[in-house]
């Protein structure tokens, strides 16, 4: 089933409307975007069908958005996920076109947050609309969730549930904020890895320096983080923490993809730096990351000693791991690198734990028959099963919880960028995975509880 045109106009237009909106959830932006993310969302939600759709906070968190479109008890109940929060732009002058007026080109739609995670409400939102321009009611019962702070790790999560678990309750989870291996291959998540973050700060003088005058007599605060940073790992990226255990025998995969392909998706700039068990590497291995650093900056460099550094460093856990271990042991750590000579400050974020689930276990497998067909029609190719190496701290709670299967597609490709400049959706995959979720419905709904 293809999509009509205007379902297609429909899902393009309101995904723009969405992007426009920078609903960055991070500290130190205009946190009132937020609300007016949400309340746009909300509007959407209730031109898509949806009842009963509430903006809804708790302990002052970013807002969550509930709704839902009840048709039969005897009918499966799925819970749609998504959120509405989006990541900083990033470096503005790398962006070929404003990261916040979404644009057209090749195409493909570029704009912060048209792929992670705006798109995937519009694919609740236009499957669930094209039941109402049938002027029919899905074959499903239907509750969606669209979050407010994901990107900020999600730490009222745990909070919400537990005070709204009644209202979320369903058979099916369906998350929208994955992708597929490559483009127009539709594929299907079966986990995810978990992740510890922390800002650190280095300060050792009032103000900088004249680094001929003082240079030699006082302590260099980016010198030093740069050496604690370089203690954390060895010279083959292994992450030096008693907490995270030894690495197994890389797996062997085989996906449609090949290194030099990845290495051109990537971006990366010499072939052998790639290593040959990279799908292992991103989906089933621990890595740490420098996510920023900085003392001064390129612009602003000139002859003198920083009175402080900054630096924020993201560690991606697999299933062997225990988050909040890591964590502690990461600032331990840290702290005891720490000079006598310098001052630090930590900054910790919530930690999130791996996910993983079986697709063929008596549970799941129903589910996951159901979304294989679905995707196959909708994409026209055979569904890949995969790992990603990214987090989703909302699904390890819920599922637990709910204890009812987790579908995860989406629609980003290697190509979208997620997270960093020129972050772009490929507007054909766009209309399948929506074309494969209205498919979902239809084969859920054949399975009358």
């Amino acid at each position: 089933m293809a999509l009509s045109k205007e379902l297609q106009n429909f899902a393009i237009e309101e995904l723009k409307t969405l992007a426009r909106i920078p609903s960055i959830s991070f500290p130190g932006f205009d946190h009132s975007e937020i609300d007016r993310s949400a309340e746009a969302t909300a509007v959407l939600l209730r031109k898509s069908g949806f009842q009963n759709v509430e903006l809804l906070r708790i302990d002052g968190c970013f807002p969550y958005i509930v709704g839902d479109w009840f048709v039969d008890k005897k009918f499966p109940t799925l819970l749609l996920y998504a959120h509405h929060d989006v990541q900083p732009p990033g470096r503005e002058e790398l962006w070929k076109s404003p990261p916040f007026e979404p644009v057209i080109r090749d195409g493909r739609l570029y704009g912060r947050g048209t792929a992670d995670d705006k798109a995937g409400i519009l694919v609740h939102a236009a499957a669930a609309k094209h039941y109402v321009n049938l002027s029919a009611w899905p074959p499903v019962n239907l509750k969606i969730i669209i979050e407010g702070e994901e990107e900020v790790g999600s730490s009222h999560l745990f909070s919400f549930l537990k005070q709204n678990r009644e209202r979320l309750e369903a058979d099916v989870i369906v998350v929208t904020d994955t992708g597929n291996i490559k483009s127009g291959i539709p594929s299907l998540t079966t986990s995810l890895r978990g992740l510890v973050t922390v800002e650190i700060e280095i300060k050792s003088l009032k103000a900088p320096l004249h680094s001929g005058m003082w240079g030699g007599a006082v302590v260099d605060p980016a010198a030093v983080l740069i050496k604690m940073i370089s203690k954390l790992t060895d010279d083959n990226g292994k992450i030096l923490l008693k907490s995270i255990g030894r690495i197994p025998k890389a797996k062997k995969f085989r996906v449609p993809i090949t290194k030099k392909e990845f290495a051109s998706m990537a971006g990366v700039l010499k072939l052998n730096s790639v290593p040959d068990d990279f799908v292992s590497k991103t989906w089933y291995e621990p890595s740490l990351s420098v996510n920023a650093i900085q003392a001064s900056s390129e612009k602003l460099a000139n002859n003198i000693i920083c009175d402080r550094a900054y630096a924020r460093i993201g560690i991606r856990l697999t299933a062997r791991e225990n988050a909040n271990r890591v964590h502690k042991e990461l600032v331990r750590k840290l702290k005891a690198m720490t000079p006598s000579s310098v001052e630090i400050k930590i900054t910790e974020s919530e930690a999130a734990d791996a996910w993983s689930t079986d697709p063929y276990s008596k549970r799941n497998r129903w589910a996951f028959e159901a979304a294989e067909a679905a995707l196959e029609k909708g994409f026209g190719q055979k569904v890949v099963y995969m790992g990603c190496g990214a987090s989703i701290p909302f699904i390890g709670p819920f599922e637990n919880a709910l204890s009812a299967p987790v579908i995860t597609f989406g629609v980003e490709d290697p190509l979208t960028l997620a997270h960093s400049e020129n972050e772009s959706l490929f507007i054909s995959d766009f209309y399948k995975v929506i074309d494969s979720e209205i498919e979902f419905f239809n084969a859920i709904g054949t399975q009358k509880k």
